[in-house]
């Protein structure tokens, strides 16, 4: 038997509820994030509904099942995208979507666990359309009643059974889940939101907006004759070049190599760009004018536990464009 539970979905509702403005809620970005999410979460029920049924089947339902519930994202998507554009990497919505919302038990057979199944794929489905409505935000009232709804569901799973599994168990993976749909939602739209480091900048990964820290400019040479590549360090000196601050400019060189640049590693200026930290209740500002400045300041907040945004440090302790 299932006991009423209250399920805690940590480091999403403390972190990332914000509102967003009436005036935004109408806006074709959220228009856009919007169908973006229904679209996942079609598919997030499809794939569950395919475990279910391979664990029904014992283990014999096969690719053909998870490949038909993936045809309609991609054409979803892109007309999502005619609506905005908006955030959200299409391959990596897809990936989320396939393989980090559903734990499937080691077991065939079993009409109780293929019911939980079902459920925590629903759960996960409900709480994305929950974001999509909100703009990508958590909405606490929303994922409330799909938990109320999940709990219920595992009540009924549980009259096919028993079988292992309390809700419980499968929570925790849908919090995670959940947590990457709320960046993954959002990243690409050009802003540093809540639980992104950084959007769009040349050191900012595409999926995840988070700052690829591991990448270092490789040179060989003097500029502005010198040849670069970006590439681990390892990489780079096991080829006999050095690393450099800054980022590899200039003009492709394939003549070195894929990806070799004529022109040396620099640090590119920006405009001066205020970078506020967002401690929770305080905050500090510093402003920046290269993009290397850029990375070690926005960096520098989210090691220390803050959330970088491009804006000014109020004297109320909150960040605001």
């Amino acid at each position: 038997m299932v006991r009423a539970a209250t399920l805690r979905f940590v480091g999403i509702v403390g972190l990332i509820v914000v509102s967003r403005p009436d005036a935004w809620a109408r806006s074709p970005e959220a228009t856009c994030v919007a169908a973006k999410a229904r679209a996942v979460a079609r598919l997030l029920v499809g794939v569950a509904d395919c475990h279910a049924e391979n664990v029904l089947g014992g283990g014999t339902a096969g690719p053909d099942c998870f490949v038909q519930a993936l045809v309609p994202l991609p054409a979803a998507l892109a007309a999502a995208d005619q609506h905005g554009p908006c955030g959200g990497d299409h391959g990596y919505l897809s990936e989320l979507a396939q393989s980090h919302c559903v734990a499937v038990p080691s077991v065939f057979f079993d009409r109780c666990n293929a019911a939980k199944i079902r459920a925590v794929g629903k759960l996960a489905a409900s709480k994305v359309r929950c974001l999509g409505r909100a703009g990508g935000l958590v909405d606490p009232v929303c994922f409330a009643r799909r938990d109320a709804r999940y709990l219920a569901a595992f009540e009924r799973a549980e009259r096919q059974g028993p079988c292992p599994g309390g809700p419980e168990y499968f929570a925790p993976i849908v919090d995670r889940c959940i947590a990457d749909f709320v960046i993954a939602l959002s990243c690409g739209n050009g802003r540093i939101d809540r639980g992104e480091q950084c959007d769009g900048q040349i050191f900012c990964t595409t999926r995840e907006c988070r700052i690829r820290s591991d990448i270092s400019c490789c040179q060989f040479g003097t500029p502005p004759n010198a040849v670069c590549a970006e590439v681990i360090p390892e990489m780079c000196f096991a080829a006999g070049f050095q690393t450099a601050p800054g980022f590899c400019g200039g003009t492709p060189f394939p003549e070195a190599c894929t990806g070799c640049k004529l022109g040396g590693c620099d640090d590119p200026p920006i405009s001066p760009t205020t970078v506020c930290c967002d401690h929770g209740g305080s905050c500090e500002a510093s402003t920046v004018a290269t993009t290397v400045g850029l990375q070690a300041a926005l960096l520098q907040c989210t090691t220390a536990g803050g959330q970088p945004f491009l804006g000014s440090c109020t004297p109320s302790g909150s960040c605001t464009p």
